[in-house]
């Protein structure tokens, strides 16, 4: 199917994509670098929005940028991303259309709005088209990737942060494995910690929050926040960063845990919440209890604490409020 689709565009697929492309995090990365620093981004003219001729003028405004600028070698192929980020190596026909009808779905959510990513196969030129908040639309090319500063601090960050996703240090590893097979250094800021320092680093945060030391009932919970505002944050934290679809049963205590803190019948005991839930998290149920028998003020503070340390629990559903 991809296949078809990209013919339609005038793209040939064409095998042996690299071993280590380009990550898509890194091609999406493009747009937040600055035009005036050490990125060495390049913009086209952006188009306005109701240009009668705005497909023309933005396939015009692609090819003459990625021409420009090496995306395609000398076989005129290079690499193009899916919405999930996986890459398919291609030729460019001679007679193609990536911004109107035929990328549809592919590469525009409509003619003339595009929101594509494409690279160079050695990497050194990133792609982006897209679709501005004020309907214009352009096309910008990353020059070495590699060496641009705010695609370094950004991996940097991914590394040492505690609460980076799961995603997130994927797209680490494939831009360490990208750097790796072009021969560069890898810098030392780019070795995250291992799972188990990571994990007592969200201890430590937790810690000061202390250990459920009676075995009272959670039922008073529900009226302990100091507004609706409050138990709406908190319960998105527990949502959103504590219960893991992955670890299905310590993700069931946990929801039930959430239900906990709006329902005045009991939904789940300190013991069960022991029973089921791993060590890290365990700590931070029991330390958003002691908080809510504390003050609302401590609430606050852990709420910070957690949202410092534990990660988005990816592929979640949006949870009622």
């Amino acid at each position: 199917m991809i296949e078809e689709r990209l013919r339609r565009c005038g793209l040939a697929p064409r095998p042996g994509a690299p071993s280590a492309p380009l990550p898509s995090m890194v091609v999406g990365l493009a747009v937040s670098c600055g035009r005036h620093e050490d990125d060495h981004r390049v913009d086209s003219a952006q188009v306005p929005g109701d240009a009668p001729d705005r497909v023309a003028r933005l396939n015009r405004d692609w090819y003459d940028l990625a021409s420009a600028h090496g995306l395609f070698d000398a076989d005129r192929e290079f690499l193009v991303y899916d919405r999930d980020g996986t890459p398919s190596r291609v030729r460019l026909l001679d007679d193609w259309d990536v911004m109107g009808e035929a990328g549809v779905g592919l590469f525009t959510y409509a003619p003339g709005h595009p929101e594509l990513g494409m690279a160079s196969l050695d990497g050194r030129v990133a792609l982006v088209a897209t679709t501005w908040g004020d309907a214009t639309a352009s096309s910008l090319v990353l020059i070495d990737p590699a060496e641009a500063p705010t695609v370094q601090r950004h991996m940097s960050w991914i590394a040492a942060s505690v609460a980076a996703t799961e995603s997130q240090r994927a797209g680490l590893r494939a831009w360490r494995a990208h750097l790796q097979a072009r021969g560069l250094p890898v810098p030392a800021s780019l070795t995250p910690p291992s799972d188990a320092e990571l994990d007592e680093r969200r201890r430590a945060a937790m810690a000061p929050f202390g250990r459920v030391t009676t075995a009272a009932p959670l039922t008073d919970l529900p009226g302990r926040f100091r507004d609706e505002e409050q138990r709406t944050k908190v319960k998105r934290i527990v949502h959103d960063l504590l219960a893991d679809d992955r670890h299905q049963e310590e993700c069931r205590y946990l929801m039930r845990f959430w239900w906990q803190l709006t329902m005045t019948y009991q939904q789940v005991t300190v013991r069960r919440l022991r029973e089921h839930v791993g060590e890290t998290k365990l700590l931070a149920a029991e330390g958003l209890i002691n908080a809510l028998r504390s003050s609302p003020e401590q609430v606050d503070a852990w709420a910070a604490a957690a949202r410092e340390v534990f990660p988005l629990a990816e592929g979640r559903a949006s949870a009622p409020e």
